[in-house]
C-alpha cells in the first residue's frame, strides 16, 4: 500500500507539473479539482486492477492448497490402504507358514506311522510264512476238539479242520473263534 501511495502522489505531482495556472482563483479551484478526479479516477482503476490481480493470485493460492490437501488426503487414504493390506498380508503369509511346518511335521509323523506299520505286517507276513511253512512240513497238524487234525487256516488266522472250517463256514460266514467276518479259508496241506 506504501507504494501504491507513492506512485499516486507522484501521478499527481506529474500532473500538477504540467498544468498551466490561469489568473483567475475560480479557475485554479476547477482545475485542481478536475486534476484531483483525473488522478482519483485513475488510481481507482489501478487499485480495482491490482485488487482484482492479487485476488486472482489469492484465489490460485487458495486452489493449489486445496488440491495439495486433497493430494495429501488422497496419498494418506492410499498409504493407509497399503499399510492394512501389507499387514493382512503378512498375517497371511505367517498362517500358511504355519500350515505349512503343521503339514510338515504331519507329513513326518504320518511317514513313520506308515513305516512302522508296514515293518509290523512285514514281520506278521514273516510269522505267518514260518508258520504256514512249519505246517505243511510237519505230516501230522494240531488236533482239534473234533479229533481231527488242523489243516485249513481262515483268514482272520484261527485254525480248524477242514470238516468241521466248511460247515460252520457254510452256515455263519464267521470265525468260532474271534467272529471275524471270513470270506475264504486255505488248505495247510493234503492229509
Amino acid at each position: 500500500m506504501k507504494k501504491l501511495k507513492k506512485l499516486f502522489i507522484m501521478d499527481l505531482q506529474k500532473d500538477l507539473l504540467c498544468v498551466t495556472v490561469p489568473q483567475d482563483a475560480q479557475l485554479i479551484k476547477a482545475e485542481l479539482k478536475r486534476i484531483c478526479d483525473k488522478a482519483t479516477e485513475s488510481w481507482k482503476r489501478r487499485i480495482e486492477s491490482e485488487l482484482s490481480h492479487r485476488k486472482w493470485i489469492l484465489f490460485e493460492d487458495i486452489m493449489a492448497e486445496e488440491m495439495q490437501s486433497k493430494e495429501l488426503h488422497n496419498a494418506r487414504a492410499r498409504a493407509k490402504e497399503i499399510n492394512y493390506h501389507e499387514k493382512n498380508t503378512r498375517c497371511k503369509l505367517e498362517n500358511l507358514r504355519d500350515l505349512a511346518s503343521q503339514l510338515g511335521s504331519q507329513c513326518t509323523k504320518c511317514e513313520k506311522d506308515i513305516s512302522e506299520k508296514k515293518g509290523q505286517i512285514e514281520s506278521e507276513m514273516k510269522i505267518l510264512r514260518a508258520g504256514e511253512i512249519k505246517l505243511k512240513n510237519s505230516r501230522k497238524g494240531k488236533i482239534g476238539v473234533c479229533g481231527h487234525v488242523l489243516d485249513t487256516v481262515m483268514q482272520c488266522g484261527h485254525q480248524a479242520c477242514e470238516s468241521c472250517a466248511t460247515a460252520w463256514l457254510s452256515n455263519r460266514k464267521k470265525c468260532p473263534v474271534c467272529k471275524v467276518r471270513v470270506r475264504k479259508k486255505v488248505k495247510l496241506y493234503q492229509s
